[in-house]
C-alpha cells in the first residue's frame, strides 16, 4: 500500500486543515477524523463510479465462488476468463481483464476507475 501515486491533495480548505494537525503534531484521531471529512466528497462520487462499484463486486465474487464447488466455472460465469485450474496470478489478471471489459462496455475510465489497473 501507498505505492501508487494518484496525484496531490485538492487545495481545499479542509485538506489544508488535515496537513496543518499533521505538521502540528496532532494525534491519529484528530488526523483521521480531519481526514474522513475533508475525503466526504469524493468518497460520495466514488461509490457512483460504475468502475469501481463493479470492482468492489467483482472482489466479493471469489470468496463466494471459492466457497462452493466449480470455483473456476464460477469465476467464468462473473466475467473473469479462467482456466479449469487457475493460479494466484491467472485469477490476479483475469480480475484486470474483467475490470477492463466492464469499462469499456460502459463510460470507460473515471477518476477512480483509472486507478483500478493493478
Amino acid at each position: 500500500m501507498g505505492h501508487t501515486r494518484l496525484g496531490r491533495l485538492p487545495r481545499t480548505r479542509k485538506w489544508i486543515q488535515v496537513l496543518d494537525l499533521i505538521g502540528d503534531g496532532a494525534g491519529t484521531p484528530e488526523v483521521a477524523a480531519a481526514t474522513r471529512l475533508a475525503s466526504q466528497d469524493g468518497l460520495s462520487k466514488a461509490e457512483k463510479d460504475p468502475g469501481l462499484v463493479h470492482a468492489v463486486w467483482l472482489l466479493a465474487q471469489v470468496p463466494l465462488a471459492a466457497e462452493k464447488g466449480n470455483f473456476a466455472e464460477r469465476l467464468q460465469r462473473v466475467g473473469m476468463a479462467v482456466s479449469k485450474d487457475p493460479s494466484l496470478f491467472e485469477i490476479t489478471g483475469a480480475f484486470t481483464g474483467a475490470i477492463d471489459n466492464h469499462l469499456r462496455q460502459n463510460k470507460g475510465r473515471t477518476t477512480f476507475s483509472f486507478s483500478l489497473s493493478f
